[in-house]
């Protein structure tokens, strides 16, 4: 999925950077900042909340935030809020395109 969110952003104009894990993620927010930063809950290594948990110690403290993720219940969807996630989007019912409409969108 990152790939083809990826490939249809950078149709759009978006330079998205891609990585494969939260160690990336973090380590890609502490060294550059980003108009919008999309983020699935269940990665390698560290997870999606634990990013949300460490944002405020990278240059992207105040960037919304998009977690894409299967969300299993309305309890991790609260859990993603309280933490920092600015949207939630659920990937089993939202396209690539759609993500790519609403992430992109937000940044022009």
């Amino acid at each position: 999925i990152r790939g083809v969110l990826k490939r249809k952003l950078a149709r759009l104009g978006v330079d998205a950077v891609e990585c494969s894990d939260g160690n990336e993620a973090l380590e890609a927010m502490r060294s550059r900042s980003f108009d919008a930063i999309l983020l699935d809950l269940k990665m390698p290594h560290v997870d999606g909340f634990a990013v949300l948990a460490q944002r405020a110690e990278t240059l992207n403290s105040a960037t919304p935030i998009w977690v894409l993720s299967s969300l299993a219940n309305d309890a991790m969807a609260e859990q993603a809020r309280n933490v920092g996630a600015d949207h939630l989007l659920n990937k089993h019912e939202n396209s690539p395109n759609q993500v790519v409409e609403l992430v992109a969108g937000s940044i022009k």
